[in-house]
This record gives structure tokens, sequence and C-alpha cells, in this order.
């Protein structure tokens, strides 16, 4: 987030990304880091400061699980260095453009911004 902020970073983002966030944030097992004001607070945030773009509408298969194929269409029709999960469908689809990072990479390669 700081890297956002200090504009190192510019975040991308699609209604359909801002409602997959919200609704995974949602899950359980976030419930332990944070409660709901702090989630939407949060997506809030992001919708702030992301540069938001309509939803991809050519989807080719680009992952095992068709429902991430949109955010490669999105990732590359937006020509963003890399994109950010901890999503193994996406971590192992083996995609040459754009990269993907693990959160821990991503934090790595931003650390201190």
């Amino acid at each position: 987030m700081r890297a956002l902020i200090a504009e190192r970073v510019v975040v991308v983002a699609s209604p359909l990304l801002l409602a997959e966030l919200a609704q995974v944030l949602r899950r359980p097992k976030f419930a332990r880091y944070v409660d709901d004001r702090a989630r939407r607070e949060f997506v809030e945030r992001i919708q702030r400061l992301a540069a938001i773009v309509d939803d991809p509408t050519d989807l080719p298969s680009a992952t095992r699980d068709p429902k991430d194929d949109y955010l490669v269409a999105l990732a590359r029709r937006e020509e963003v260095d890399a994109m950010v999960s901890g999503d193994r469908d996406l971590l192992d689809a083996d995609i040459e453009r754009p990269a993907v990072w693990t959160p821990r990479e991503f934090a790595d390669r931003f650390a201190g911004a």
C-alpha cells in the first residue's frame, strides 16, 4: 500500500476485480486479521487510488481456471508489468506476459516504498 500511495506503483483494477476483492476479503480466513469496516475501507482505498478501467470482454484461455482468464486479459490489455496473486492457477500457468508475482515477491521488490 505504501508503494501505491508513494506513486511507485500503479494498480489497475476493473469493476469485476474490485467486486472479487470485496468478496474474497469476506472469507473467514481473513476475519482474524480485519473486521468488516477495515475490509470495506481497504476496498474503497484501492478504488480511490487505482486506475479503474473497463472489464475485458475478450477472454482467451490462459489458465486452468477459466474464472481467472479475465485477470490475464485485463493485465495484457492494460500492458501491466506484473500481476500480484497468491492464486496457484495464475502462479502455475506459465504466463510469459505479464509476469505473475506472489505478494511476497511484490513486497520484496518494493520494500521501504
